[in-house]
């Protein structure tokens, strides 16, 4: 008797056979996916006065503005109208994995720009099982995620440990977010990159010709608790992203990349006393935005369940919000289908490390490096590797600042709560910044807020010659021509 279950990616708000919107629990038993942070957090322990502090200490640095009591000043908390699941909105194609290949997914939706979500990519994934709440704390307690940023660009790190009581009791309106891209640099926490994979749509990763130290940071690990999420932005160097749902939900929000950096940040609708935070982009400024645009305004809103993978072409603005505590993986790519509007932006934005890419693409991949050097020809373009080294640190420091959004610079300090300060490995950065529940860009060259050096938007430039990257003309969302600079934005 009653209403048959849907399987919980599948359930959509007000639908009869849906119980709370969260999940539907015996369906996502099955599916291994979806996740009921109750049943995994009870053993955790509670937040005892030396974890609050340790916590205090954390979101001090991570937000010199706010004092303790002002955390949770908008009681966000109490309301559970802003963590409800949007009613869709534009196009938003769905496939599954098992039925598109990857010459299908480069025709319909990365050649012309198009983003999509992707069904059981994840499925036989190790992470399924060994990323739940009560295995990383049993695996990790111990080890430090970086969870924050301070106002000198050192990033913030705690234990897992105690991010995750913190997970279970915050009642923050914008909570810390563990958003880290070190974890490949430890021994024992990279044990991470066997338990997933790159799905095969992703897998033409032209930026490892470089060496892991030399290119700019490209994936994340994620955990972010209810009410965090990220600001929109733009990702870095004009890369495309993929980020894949272990549990919980998230709230997307995308901007085709014609759309205006004032319309799309809409700083001018903000009122007196607000903050800027993701939580209150999405509660506050989304409806005053989508009221000012009209029914003219273009833009896809969806949810992304457990299981599911979402492509994110470079140059879409995109803006997420965590309904869930939610536990995910992202990374940032360049591949041929891509490679005219990165090269444009990193042989500007990471000057240095272009001129090496290009010495390995003469190697590896002779006929991109000939597209590289029409591209220089058709800009007037000149790229002078004697010139570049003799200028050194100045010029690294430069392209460095102007396309990571994590700091100032190339690198990515730490500050390790409960310990001394220190420096990070200089690879070019530990990931996104995450302030208070806002990754701070999706960057690559950082990963995660997002701003630089440009104007913040797609800055228009001549389109590609026929053949290139560029978006197919008849779509309706076609790729603006790409940045002339790195925009330096707050990320996925």
């Amino acid at each position: 008797g009653g209403p048959a279950r849907l399987p919980a990616h599948r359930i959509v708000e007000g639908d009869p056979r849906a119980p709370y919107p969260l999940f539907d629990h015996r369906a996502s038993a099955e599916q291994g996916c979806a996740w009921d942070p109750c049943d995994e957090l009870q053993d955790l322990g509670e937040c005892k006065k030396h974890d609050r502090e340790i916590l205090f200490d954390a979101k001090g640095r991570a937000r010199t503005d706010l004092r303790r009591s002002e955390w949770a000043r908008y009681a966000y908390a109490r309301d559970d109208s802003v963590l409800r699941a949007p009613k869709p909105h534009g196009v938003m194609p769905r496939e599954h994995a098992s039925s598109l290949s990857v010459e299908e997914f480069v025709r319909k939706y990365e050649a012309p720009n198009m983003p999509v979500v992707l069904e059981g990519c994840c499925d036989k994934w190790q992470a399924r099982t060994t990323w739940s709440v009560q295995e990383l704390y049993r695996r990790w307690r111990h080890r430090r995620f970086k969870c924050g940023e301070d106002d000198e660009g050192y990033a913030v790190k705690i234990k897992l440990k105690y991010f995750l009581r913190y997970l279970q009791s915050q009642r923050d309106d914008s909570p810390l977010y563990v958003f880290d891209s070190g974890f490949d640099d430890d021994n024992k926490a990279s044990a991470l990159l066997q338990e997933y994979e790159v799905p095969p749509y992703f897998r033409d990763d032209l930026f490892r010709l470089v060496g892991e130290r030399r290119r700019p940071p490209y994936r994340w690990f994620l955990i972010g608790p209810r009410r965090s999420g990220t600001s929109p932005h733009i990702d870095p160097l004009a890369t495309s992203a993929w980020n894949a749902l272990l549990r919980g939900r998230k709230r997307w929000i995308l901007f085709p990349p014609a759309t205006s950096k004032a319309l799309v940040k809409a700083k001018s609708l903000m009122k007196p006393g607000e903050d800027d935070e993701p939580i209150d982009y999405f509660t506050n400024l989304l409806p005053r935005l989508k009221a000012a645009g009209g029914p003219d305004l273009e833009y896809i809103e969806f949810t992304q369940y457990p299981g599911e993978t979402v492509f994110v072409p470079g140059g879409w603005w995109h803006a997420v919000l965590n309904l869930d505590d939610t536990i995910a993986v992202t990374q940032n790519f360049c591949s041929r289908t891509n490679f005219d509007r990165v090269w444009v932006a990193t042989r500007t934005g990471r000057k240095r490390m272009a001129v090496k890419w290009l010495e390995e693409l003469e190697v590896h991949y002779p006929d991109l490096a000939a597209r590289a050097r029409m591209l220089n020809d058709r800009d007037s373009f000149e790229m002078d590797p004697a010139k570049r080294k003799r200028r050194g640190d100045r010029i690294e420091s430069s392209s460095s600042s102007s396309s990571s959004s994590t700091s100032s610079s190339g690198t990515d300090d730490e500050v390790e709560v409960g310990g001394p300060r220190t420096r990070a490995d200089g690879n070019g950065g530990a990931g996104a910044g995450v302030a208070a529940g806002g990754a701070r860009d999706s960057d690559m060259a950082d990963a995660g807020p997002v701003g630089g050096s440009g104007s913040g938007e797609a800055a228009r430039a001549p389109p590609p010659p026929a053949g290139g990257s560029g978006a197919l003309s008849g779509s309706r969302f076609a790729q603006a021509p790409p940045p002339t600079r790195p925009t330096h934005l707050k990320f996925t």
